[in-house]
């Protein structure tokens, strides 16, 4: 707690996991010191004679092994990353407390051994002497096991060696062949998920209520949900507007505790799509899970298409849209423009215009002043000025006849329609337009259910990234995949810094070079051991 005060670290769900951590090992310096304490005095010393003998002995050991302890942690703690930022003070509080364990197992714990150490003899007489002496027994039957099998492996090498060889191999192959999946932030069930509804792009505010008020009540119905509160006319989507937009909605959706219910929130809302699809005929559907740190929008996968044509862009979109959908396990998967907005296009024909007495600016301001309405006029009430918006009723404006048949007076007083210059068709135009690093772009975006986001990605990458390459698209990875891709390249470096470092601790114990690697071999064999366990619980490599 003294480390955390110095440097501004807060009690949170990192630095408590930190503390939680660092407990076992907290003891472990004491409980050497003591171990080597009580085999001294086992040789007849005193207390005083077996503290100081003892600590002689291994006081440099049991700095160097803190030392170790620390530089696993220290090197993650500095670098700068994402990843980094999240465990920082998980490091920290662990790098603290060894610290002071160190402290304390070679101050107090040796002060209090030369005071009040003695040898205890078990009496086996006693329940608690039967019950040490059981577990002394115990512990000596392992040790013995464990020496046996030592001692045929060392007979035995050239088979071990095949043996680790093998293992290897097929632990590794576990992540090309799909058992191990990669993906930024693990799924956890927050009991809290959100719906966000696209309706039809003419749709008024009023109906987009009406129709949000009709999800609203079929949400509440579910027995699962408890609570809905929702937002129309907006979104807090980074890949939706944020603004006002009638045909855009947001409900926000609890649940109750996982253990009244049978299905976890993702498998819920896989099914949950589909029903509200259903019930809602003119609207789009896409459910989102509340992630670990907050309700959240984001898709699972997120990439940017970008090109130096529009076209071309849109196009290689719509292709990559397909090959996502072909994806199993993927779901909810759009592109950031959506469907196109319908308008209605006019093209005028200049010389027809011009024939008929008219210019182009005379025809922009009627067209504006019918459909979009001239705000230059003001009203003036108690030092407040309000526009005057002058426009055509909606009645005159419904239809696109009503647009084809909007009158013009030309320069002699006759009457021209606008159907008689121009081309006037229904047609749809860009939802939005985007850019990156100053080039058309398009994202597209899609959450995975049953595998991993990496997963995922990997066969889409595999799938489109020829045809990119010909079409001249650059694939850039945004979202939480990006984020995972370069704090992963950040914590690389960082561990293969902490072991190097570790190896130099190791060097000025053993005062050689070689013997440290016999230890340092220890360590690809532990991580062996830890992708098989994430393949048997089905556990993707995140943060």
């Amino acid at each position: 707690f003294i480390g955390m005060s110095l440097f501004h670290f807060t009690l949170n769900l990192m630095s408590l996991l930190g503390l939680s951590v660092v407990i076992g090992v907290l003891v472990d310096d004491a409980i050497v010191v003591i171990e080597n304490v009580c085999r001294h005095m086992e040789m007849g010393k005193n207390a005083l004679q077996a503290t100081k003998d003892a600590m002689s002995e291994i006081g440099y050991t049991v700095i160097t092994v803190t030392i170790v302890l620390i530089v696993v942690f220290l090197p993650i703690a500095l670098t700068n990353s994402l990843v980094s930022d999240i465990l920082r003070q998980f490091c920290g509080v662990i790098i603290f407390a060894i610290l002071f364990s160190l402290l304390g197992s070679l101050t107090l714990v040796p002060l209090l051994t030369s005071r009040y150490g003695k040898l205890d003899i078990l009496n086996e007489e006693t329940l608690w002497g039967r019950m040490m002496a059981w577990f002394e027994k115990v512990v000596k039957s392992f040790g013995d096991w464990v020496a046996g099998v030592l001692g045929k492996a060392l007979h035995h090498k050239r088979w071990v060696g095949l043996t680790v060889i093998l293992l290897t191999v097929a632990i590794c192959a576990l992540f090309p062949m799909g058992f191990i999946g990669f993906e930024f932030m693990p799924k956890v069930d927050q009991s809290e998920f959100t719906v966000l509804l696209e309706m039809p792009k003419d749709i008024s505010i009023e109906k987009s209520s009406a129709q949000v008020a009709y999800a609203e009540a079929w949400l509440l119905d579910q027995p699962e949900i408890t609570e809905v509160v929702s937002m129309t006319g907006l979104t807090s989507s980074n890949n939706k507007s944020n603004q006002g937009t009638p045909y855009l909605a947001e409900l926000r959706c609890r649940m109750v505790p996982p253990s009244e219910r049978s299905k976890s929130v993702h498998l819920y809302i896989s099914g949950l799509r589909r029903a509200l699809t259903d019930y809602l005929v003119d609207a789009k559907v896409q459910v989102y899970a509340a992630t670990l740190h907050g309700s959240g929008n984001n898709a699972d996968i997120e990439y940017v298409l970008t090109g130096p044509k529009a076209d071309s862009v849109a196009l290689f979109g719509e292709y990559a849209l397909d090959v996502m959908r072909g994806i199993p396990g993927t779901l909810q998967q759009q592109l950031s423009t959506g469907s196109g907005r319908p308008e209605v296009e006019v093209v005028v024909d200049r010389d027809r215009m011009s024939a008929l007495g008219l210019s182009l600016d005379n025809v922009g301001l009627t067209l504006q002043m019918a459909f979009q309405g001239n705000t230059q006029m003001k009203f003036v009430r108690d030092d407040y000025e309000y526009n005057i918006n002058i426009k055509a009723d909606d009645f005159y404006r419904s239809s696109i006849d009503d647009v084809s048949s909007l009158t013009f007076i030309n320069q002699q007083g006759s009457r021209v329609t606008l159907d008689q210059f121009a081309d006037v068709r229904i047609g749809t135009g860009p939802n939005r337009l985007e850019r990156y690093n100053r080039n058309p772009c398009v994202t597209i975006s899609s959450n995975v259910v049953g595998i991993s986001a990496g997963e995922a990605s990997r066969e889409f990458l595999d799938k489109v990234q020829q045809k990119a390459d010909d079409m001249d698209i650059t694939i850039e990875t945004v979202g939480d995949m990006k984020s995972m891709s370069d704090s992963m390249s950040v914590f690389a470096i960082a561990i293969l810094l902490s072991i190097a470092l570790m190896y130099l601790a190791l060097v000025l114990l053993y005062n050689n070079w070689t013997d440290p690697l016999v230890v340092m071999f220890s360590i690809p064999f532990s991580i062996l051991g830890a992708i098989l366990a994430l393949a048997l619980s089905a556990t993707s490599l995140n943060i």
